[in-house]
């Protein structure tokens, strides 16, 4: 067996994986909300100056609160949807018969929140919005923690599921109304796998002295190009890293964008 026989097999063994099929899935069934908020961009940012006067002039600038209100429901809450579709493409390839799929998706969801910072008064609750911060949060730039949480709360929500599938019978009465049960049915895994993520972030500030688990991966990736001059090894390990991201579904550009910042603009 020859070296390009082996990589293709790797390959095959690769996209063939649930991971990758639950991101490739997801990505495809958010084709919808990446269009419509790509053309929300284009028509909001197009850089012409008459352009750019003539929408923020027309019907007292009517055109370019439309165009950001697009952009907003869209790209503005991508890891949102993304942690949905992930989630839902996970339970259409692993869920078993008779487990709610909406479980898992509520959990992933709650993870996000968890992980990006929900307690946190720049996040929108507490002290007031900050619409930059929330965008940074739910937005492209939170990508990496859509996959994280799409694809670990539901695996998660899927093992606590398993395991307590022998005894609802214990739990939940026959002569109930059918769609009251199922949702009770979710109440146990959702509420064990939304604990773990909560856990798992607290014990991420105390250790780490962030914000949230979402500071931690920032600080990750910032970490990977502190070291050394930013010549072209350090420009090409960017390029690559961003590239093996967009590999996987993720905002490579975005996820990275803090890192290009710091250690390329100046």
């Amino acid at each position: 067996m020859n070296k390009r026989t082996k990589f293709g097999i790797i390959m095959k063994k690769v996209e063939q994986s649930v991971i990758v099929r639950s991101v490739r899935g997801g990505l495809t069934n958010m084709i919808p909300v990446l269009i419509i908020g790509a053309f929300a961009l284009i028509f909001k940012s197009f850089p012409i100056d008459a352009y750019q006067k003539a929408i923020n002039s027309f019907a007292g600038g009517f055109l370019a609160e439309l165009f950001n209100l697009v952009y907003s429901a869209t790209f503005g809450i991508l890891s949102i949807y993304m942690t949905y579709s992930i989630s839902r493409s996970y339970m259409r390839l692993k869920g078993r018969t008779g487990t709610p799929s909406i479980g898992a998706v509520l959990a992933s969801l709650a993870s996000f929140f968890i992980l990006a910072g929900v307690d946190l008064p720049d996040f929108g609750i507490g002290n007031g919005i900050d619409a930059i911060s929330i965008i940074d949060k739910t937005g492209p730039k939170s990508m990496f923690l859509a996959v994280i949480t799409g694809l670990g709360a539901s695996a998660l929500y899927c093992a606590f599921d398993r395991a307590l599938r022998g005894r609802r019978k214990l739990v939940f009465s026959s002569g109930a109304d059918s769609d009251y049960n199922r949702m009770l049915r979710v109440l146990p895994s959702f509420g064990f796998v939304t604990v773990i993520f909560a856990l798992i972030n607290m014990a991420v500030v105390r250790i780490f002295n962030v914000d949230c688990f979402h500071s931690l991966i920032s600080q990750a990736f910032n970490s990977l190009f502190s070291v050394g001059e930013s010549g072209f090894f350090k420009g090409f390990f960017f390029v690559l890293l961003s590239s093996l991201l967009w590999f996987f579904g993720i905002h490579g550009s975005d996820t990275l964008q803090g890192v290009m910042e710091k250690s390329f603009v100046p």
